[in-house]
């Protein structure tokens, strides 16, 4: 028998149960609850005054409800501020529904409320570039670290609260199992952590989830180098455990088969130059993009250092290819 506690949140584990907890939180806040609970009172103000800024003696009402126009969760503040809350637990937005937000409520509160907020809770992992992009939308990304700051102040003993940030600790904890763990051995949530590790070093890192008829895998992919001959570019790819030397062919190139063994072949001559392994894939795609080589000159267990080195040969390899592969064609 497991010793582990129960967490109703192993059990509550859609989008829709961590909508009801930040909603219940955020109603928490308003200054007539702090009679029934003055811990779970300024548990809330915290997290309200987290999203909008505002302090917590200014708070002098606060209403809160959840789908309305398919927004997860509004909030209406003191008689002045409307709050429009994305809640997100993996997945990440789509088909514009920021910006539809956005509309909806402004069209709806106008000439009612001066002030508008705009929040993405995320309280799973999300790649760099997205967070970026959602910014840019107008949105302010509230994270997994936030929220755990915040709930760190809690000194009550409510068993939700509790579960919750017990949750989170799970979450974070995985997320940096990676540095930890064999590679071998790395969970979903470790080779997030890996990725959010790898944008911190290059600046130009995406990662995500990629589907494919074999099942897919979570990506990463960064030091796009393009040829100054031909609409082709060559990159690096992880593919959750798989190492890979990718090319990229456009719509100009018509011959993807002899471009691909060209640079498989120079490829091949780099890695010996620079020790390390590569060796081809199991079979060669015929595509836009596709793989050349894949490294098999890896490390056991995280070492920043020794996987720095091994990612810095790679981007040198790739430069080098990219060279000689324009030098055979202006000759």
């Amino acid at each position: 028998m497991s010793e582990k506690k129960p967490n109703i949140f192993d059990f509550a584990t859609s989008e829709l149960s961590q909508d009801a907890f930040i909603a219940w939180l955020l109603c928490w806040a308003s200054p007539e609850n702090s009679k029934l609970d003055p811990s779970l009172n300024e548990l809330g103000k915290l997290l309200l005054s987290k999203m909008i800024e505002i302090k917590a003696d200014m708070i002098r009402s606060v209403e809160v409800g959840r789908q309305w126009e398919n927004i997860d969760i509004w909030a209406e503040v003191n008689d002045d501020s409307f709050i429009v809350i994305e809640d997100k637990t993996g997945t990440t937005e789509h088909d514009n529904q920021l910006e539809r937000y956005k509309t909806i409520a402004e069209d709806y509160y106008s000439g009612t409320r001066d002030n508008f907020y705009y929040i993405y809770l995320k309280t799973g992992n999300e790649p760099l570039s997205n967070q970026k992009a959602i910014e840019n939308k107008g949105y302010r990304v509230i994270t997994r670290a936030t929220i755990l700051n915040v709930l760190s102040t809690y000194s009550g003993n409510d068993s939700i609260v509790r579960d919750f940030i017990n949750h989170l600790l799970r979450i974070e904890n995985e997320t940096n199992s990676f540095k930890i763990n064999p590679l071998k051995d790395w969970s979903w949530y470790a080779w997030q952590g890996f990725y959010i590790e790898l944008e911190k070093w290059y600046s130009d890192v995406h990662w995500e989830y990629v589907a494919n008829p074999s099942g897919g895998f979570l990506g990463a992919w960064w030091h796009f180098v393009k040829s100054s001959t031909d609409d082709v570019k060559m990159y690096f790819q992880i593919e959750q455990g798989k190492f890979c030397f990718k090319i990229f062919c456009g719509d100009n190139i018509s011959d993807t088969r002899n471009v691909r063994q060209m640079f498989y072949k120079i490829l091949l001559a780099k890695a010996e130059i620079h020790n390390i392994g590569v060796v081809k894939p199991q079979r060669f795609g015929n595509g836009y993009s596709m793989t050349v080589g894949i490294v098999t000159t890896l490390f056991e267990y995280y070492d920043e250092s020794q996987i720095k080195a091994l990612f810095e040969v790679c981007c040198k390899v790739i430069d080098e290819c990219i060279e000689d592969f324009d030098y055979e064609n202006q000759n």
